[in-house]
């Protein structure tokens, strides 16, 4: 069983086929330019870094942590009392 063959065609807005290599154009890329050979001197670090940091998390987490252990706490002290009557 042979493949059939067909010729590949484009169609412009006017209705008209033409070959497909009417349509596309080939274009050649420029030859890469070579960068300069002067590298630029590295910037200087500074001494201290930045203060960017906030201890409001660490505040918060403590806060989460003390809230939890305070329903912990205040549920295990009251069971026994149940369990009792």
């Amino acid at each position: 069983m042979e493949m059939k063959q067909a010729p590949l065609k484009a169609q412009r807005p006017t209705q008209e086929e033409v070959e497909i290599a009417q349509v596309f154009t080939i274009v050649t890329a420029p030859p890469p330019v070579a960068p300069p050979s002067v590298k630029p001197q590295p910037a200087q670090l500074p001494n201290e870094l930045p203060h960017t940091a906030s201890p409001l998390p660490l505040i918060g987490m403590i806060g989460i942590l003390t809230l939890g252990t305070a329903f912990v706490l205040h549920y295990y002290s009251r069971s026994p009392k149940r369990a009792e009557r």
